[in-house]
């Protein structure tokens, strides 16, 4: 890493000691699943789901958009599946599914509106 960029993230993410904690992470410690109620923890379940499944289709159309520049390529990697599985350490199996479907997005750009869009989380 570049000594500046460094520095630059250092200088970003510190405050001053007196300064109020802003983040809801900070606040408080979220409970094990083992603390949860049973109710809590069904709706806790559906909201994780809910949320893979809008990173899942973020991350299908980045791979799509990868594939398409051919990106993986000029970073030293002979596939996206060896991308996939080295450089963001999906499995086989997890990379196999997010190719095949980053695949049918490029020939079929209706399946990413589908999806979700891509855009954001």
């Amino acid at each position: 890493m570049v000594p500046e960029a460094a520095a630059r993230r250092a200088r970003v993410r510190t405050r001053p000691e007196n300064a109020p904690v802003s983040s809801r992470r900070e606040h408080r410690k979220r409970p094990s699943p083992a603390e949860l109620s049973n109710e809590d923890l069904l709706a806790t379940l559906d909201r994780l789901a809910r949320y893979e499944s809008r990173v899942t289709a973020v991350l299908v159309a980045h791979l799509a958009e990868l594939d398409r520049r051919e990106l993986h390529t000029a970073a030293g990697f002979r596939s996206l599946h060896e991308y996939c599985t080295e450089r963001l350490h999906l499995s086989d199996h997890e990379a196999y599914l997010r190719i095949t479907a980053a695949q049918m997005v490029g020939k079929h750009p209706r399946i990413q509106e589908v999806l979700g869009g891509g855009n954001s989380v």
